[in-house]
């Protein structure tokens, strides 16, 4: 990072990317939320050396750049700090006679998430806006269904006939949870994109993982039921949403 990009972050304050820690003569414990929000969400960057007073930030410099450098990242290698190792890099910056210490935080691959604090899974944080909060338990279930090595919603469900799959009794079901996970939409009401069950009948190619629903798909969460010749899919991911026809395996959207 150049100290350019630095100035302009400081007058752009902290949001989804970058947090700002005074951390002038040690590491603060919320360092570490920090790096389980940015592992568990987009990545980002961790500044030490930086003030606030109300709205404004500035530089106030660390007083022993090395020794907080080593702490910070001796305790997040630590074996109990966090679950999963996170990749960090760590720059040093000097601005007006003051040290500042940078470290970019990468997101962890799906294998490697949730990333939580002290061996408590309850202890994992996502970054929404400028802040880090806890996962809702229902964040960490999902994560720890998007960990498993192959996706559980991309293999062949054929425990149920295709026909049962479109029982009224099931599709009733499906919009129950759309509109629970998507709030603002009437179920008694629904428009035509929100009264869709994604259903796509590919018959020129097999769509589930690697070329599956997730390459198929993208939008609003969305429950599915995925189909071609003798197999079928089932997914309550949440996910995704079927906006357009698979132009790569030549599906059909069927509106329900």
């Amino acid at each position: 990072m150049k100290i350019s990009e630095l100035k302009k972050l400081l007058k752009t304050g902290e949001w989804n990317d970058v947090e700002f820690k005074e951390a002038r003569t040690a590491v603060p414990k919320s360092a570490f939320e920090t790096v389980s929000a940015f592992a568990n969400t987009h990545g980002g960057t961790l500044v030490f050396g930086i003030s606030q007073r109300g709205e404004e930030f500035s530089v106030s410099g660390v007083e022993v750049p090395e020794k907080l450098q080593n702490d910070f990242l001796s305790v997040l290698h630590a074996d109990q700090k966090v679950n999963h190792d996170v990749h960090v890099s760590e720059e040093k910056l000097v601005i007006g006679g003051e040290t500042v210490l940078v470290f970019h935080i990468a997101e962890n691959h799906r294998t490697r998430k949730p990333v939580y604090l002290n061996g408590d899974i309850r202890r994992t944080f996502l970054r929404k806006g400028g802040g880090d909060y806890k996962a809702q338990m229902q964040d960490i279930e999902r994560m720890l269904r998007d960990a498993t090595a192959d996706r559980w919603d991309s293999q062949p469900f054929e425990r149920v006939l295709l026909k049962e799959a479109f029982h009224p009794g099931s599709l009733h079901w499906y919009r129950n949870r759309f509109h629970q996970v998507n709030t603002g939409f009437d179920p008694n009401n629904p428009t035509r994109s929100s009264s869709i069950i994604g259903v796509t009948c590919c018959d020129k190619g097999n769509v589930s993982s690697p070329h599956g629903p997730p390459s198929c798909f993208s939008g609003r969460s969305w429950p599915f039921i995925n189909s071609s010749p003798g197999r079928r899919w089932m997914s309550s991911s949440w996910a995704m949403q079927p906006m357009n026809p698979c132009p790569k395996h030549g599906g059909s959207i069927a509106h329900l």
